[in-house]
């Protein structure tokens, strides 16, 4: 599966206190209140991040980060 070679590369950093798989994302915790989530899409090969802090001021959404990996149609790659 896709999610054992991310569990064993997060583990084995000292940045996470706990590394763990819930339903079909990987939970990296920074804190008890401040997490990485990575989630994988079979479909597109590609995975999507989100940095989660649960004590943000802010009601609904608590990411303050989220980005992913997949290629944009409407933004070209850039040229290398």
């Amino acid at each position: 599966m896709w999610y054992g070679p991310v569990l064993k590369s997060l583990r084995s950093s000292s940045l996470f206190v706990e590394v763990s798989l819930i339903g079909a994302k990987v939970r990296a915790s920074l804190s008890e209140t401040l997490f990485l989530d990575i989630h994988f899409d079979p479909t597109t090969g590609s995975y999507s991040y989100a940095l989660v802090d649960l004590t943000s001021p802010y009601s609904g959404d608590k990411r303050i980060l989220g980005w992913d990996d997949c290629p944009n149609p409407a933004k070209p790659e850039p040229k290398r």
